[in-house]
């Protein structure tokens, strides 16, 4: 099971080299074309939209690329928008045209639209389904597998649960279809693939904290009333939800860990524990490396670790990675994962990426 790493436009041959000296084999960055900043300024793309989460020069995008394939390792373009106009298609296709000569090893889409136009138009490089694209059942899947040529990869969206990737990954193993999951990072506030907001550089994503503040609704989408009552909406339901989903995580992960809630409360007051509660969550902020032994298992492709973009230090990206390399290599349990990550207090909230209870309506 490979590690897969989003890459910013400030990386450099020394950082890719430490990403691969860590346990990276895979890697994944964004390209906005010179014709797209013209005429649609920094609106996404590909779900990035800030200036360091892409690469605006062709030259640049070359070389990332080159370092890459010359240390033995793959790396995928994303084209993961989920909506695009026609015109906004035909400007991509001219783009993939012009870049036709870097070597990518796939093109990860979310829009079947622009999958149609892609091969229509006489590209047939390799497609990895983004999260995007929905792939929430094995119909689903198999519905792009059977309208679209050359799928190389399914990528499972954020918010399936470990018996539901489980049921998805023993059908796609008869069909010889790859998957891949997250291994960390935030979800998204809503489902991602069923999210029609924007991504905006110019004022940070929808579902950005900020947004759920009703005294800054306005200011965001001025002179539409409608829309404010919706933000109000979608910030009842989403907390309701959270606050619920946290209460049942908190409980169950108690009873995994088999730690009473005074032990719990007790680790909350040690130093060193909270140091490493604190590293943990403003790094890996939710975590789902307990989970990679069942991935392995289950005949999962790659776990995603997306750093694209990120604030994160270089030392601690690569901390991150070795954690991962070192459980997947030792097909380790989930307590060796948590005694790894040595925080019972991040591993018993609600920073799990996969361990949400089945058959429990949240």
């Amino acid at each position: 099971m490979k590690i897969i790493v989003g890459l910013s436009n400030a990386i450099t041959r020394e950082d890719i080299e430490a990403y691969i000296k860590s346990g990276a084999e895979e890697f994944f960055v964004g390209y906005i074309p010179f014709e797209w900043l013209s005429q649609y300024g920094w609106e996404a793309c590909n779900r990035r939209s800030s200036p360091n989460e892409n690469y605006t020069s062709i030259d640049e995008l070359a070389d990332v690329v080159d370092i890459v394939r010359k240390n033995g390792k793959k790396i995928f373009l994303c084209l993961n928008e989920h909506e695009y106009t026609f015109k906004q298609i035909t400007l991509f296709i001219k783009t993939l045209k012009n870049i036709d000569s870097i070597q990518f090893d796939a093109y990860i889409v979310s829009n079947l639209a622009m999958m149609l136009q892609m091969r229509k138009n006489g590209i047939d490089k390799t497609i990895n389904l983004s999260i995007g694209a929905g792939c929430n059942n094995i119909s689903t899947i198999l519905f792009y597998k059977e309208n679209i040529d050359n799928i190389g990869r399914v990528i499972l969206p954020r918010w399936l649960t470990i018996k539901e990737i489980e049921d998805i990954a023993k059908e796609a193993g008869e069909h010889e279809i790859k998957l891949e999951a997250f291994g960390a990072a935030g979800p998204c506030v809503f489902n991602d693939e069923y999210c029609f907001t924007w991504h905006s550089a110019s004022t940070g994503p929808f579902c950005a904290s900020r947004v759920f503040k009703h005294k800054n609704v306005t200011p965001i989408l001025p002179g539409n009333n409608w829309k404010t009552e919706i933000s109000k909406n979608i910030l009842g339901s989403y907390l309701e939800k959270k606050l619920r989903l946290n209460n049942i995580l908190s409980q169950d992960q108690q009873k995994r860990l088999k730690k009473s809630e005074e032990e719990i409360e007790k680790f909350k007051t040690d130093k060193k524990v909270l140091v490493k509660d604190f590293w943990l969550r403003q790094n890996l902020i939710r975590c789902g490396l307990c989970a990679f032994h069942k991935f392995r298992e289950w005949g999962i492709d790659a776990v995603k670790i997306p750093f694209r973009g990120t604030n994160i230090a270089l030392e601690d990206k690569l901390e991150i990675i070795k954690i991962a390399k070192n459980i997947i290599d030792k097909d380790a349990a989930p307590e060796y994962c948590q005694e790894l990550l040595g925080s019972p207090v991040f591993c018993a909230g609600d920073h799990c990426y996969y361990n949400y209870p089945e058959g429990k309506e949240l």
